[in-house]
């Protein structure tokens, strides 16, 4: 299936740069009528624009995906910034860059040591 990226045109108050969200759909007015029914809703009185992402064709809309096709995401505990080439702040000394890690359900983390707090936290509070 066809990726769009879908936003809002015209809008002073919604600023999307080319990381805008993502949805499939076999054309333009089905994406924008999915965006208007899951997450864009707020933008009933504006016109939307849908724009071929053809790097997420086929694709399930993952952390993952977004990862690899250059977005960023934030570590699912600490809130570091992480991209494909692992968190933010990390230098190239010829060591391998610290991998992202993911959980069950795809949520990223900047290393297996806030995974793990992550988890520890939901069991202690029994979420």
């Amino acid at each position: 299936m066809k990726a769009w990226r879908v936003e809002p045109i015209g809008d002073p108050y919604c600023e999307f740069d080319e990381r805008g969200p993502i949805f499939h759909a076999e054309t333009r007015e089905q994406a924008k009528h999915l965006a208007r029914r899951h997450g864009l809703s707020g933008y009933e009185w504006t016109k939307l624009r849908a724009v071929r992402a053809p790097g997420f064709d086929d694709k399930p809309l993952t952390p993952r995906t977004y990862l690899e096709n250059g977005w960023w995401y934030e570590c699912g505990h600490c809130d570091k910034t992480l991209t494909i080439d692992g968190p933010e702040g990390w230098e190239d000394t010829n060591d391998a860059a610290p991998g992202v890690v993911y959980d069950k359900g795809g949520m990223p983390y900047c290393s297996q040591r806030c995974l793990d707090a992550a988890r520890r936290e939901r069991v202690e509070s029994g979420s």
